[in-house]
């Protein structure tokens, strides 16, 4: 038997060191410069921020939204979008509290107006009146000379 010829076992040539390795595996293929390729990464969209303007009467109240202060009054705030109703605390010294529903879905805008309510002063005990049959303050003692520390 004759050893096969040497054309026949030679292997297809290689790429070269300027040629992509896929010119190998298709004849005739180019690949663009690395550079060329652009890569998007596949992120979900972010959805657009929901605005809350607020303002309260008298101004300068704090509005929390769950344990967070958002804002002092008056408010024109962007907020992280939700599904669902949110409950805000409206909060000023010498003021009752004041809960507000709104809802902050994706790209809404609340606009809302609290009027806050004064508290009353706590009730005092009403002062007696004197009768006469109270007992006098005893007097108080005379004053005392004052001491001297320097030894004189």
């Amino acid at each position: 038997m004759a050893a096969p010829a040497a054309a026949e076992t030679a292997a297809a040539p290689g790429p070269t060191a300027t040629e992509p390795a896929s010119a190998a595996l298709l004849p005739g293929a180019t690949l663009p410069p690395p550079s060329a390729v652009a890569v998007r990464a596949e992120t979900p969209e972010k959805p657009r921020p929901a605005r809350l303007l607020l303002t309260t009467e008298p101004a300068g109240a704090s509005v929390r939204l769950g344990a967070r202060t958002i804002c002092t009054s008056p408010c024109d705030v962007n907020l992280e979008p939700t599904a669902e109703r949110q409950a805000l605390l409206v909060r000023r010294w010498g003021y009752a509290d004041e809960v507000v529903d709104v809802d902050l879905t994706a790209g809404a805008t609340v606009s809302r107006e609290v009027a806050l309510r004064r508290l009353k002063p706590a009730a005092t005990a009403p002062a007696k009146p004197a009768t006469g049959s109270e007992k006098k303050p005893a007097p108080s003692a005379p004053a005392l000379p004052a001491l001297r520390l320097d030894g004189h």
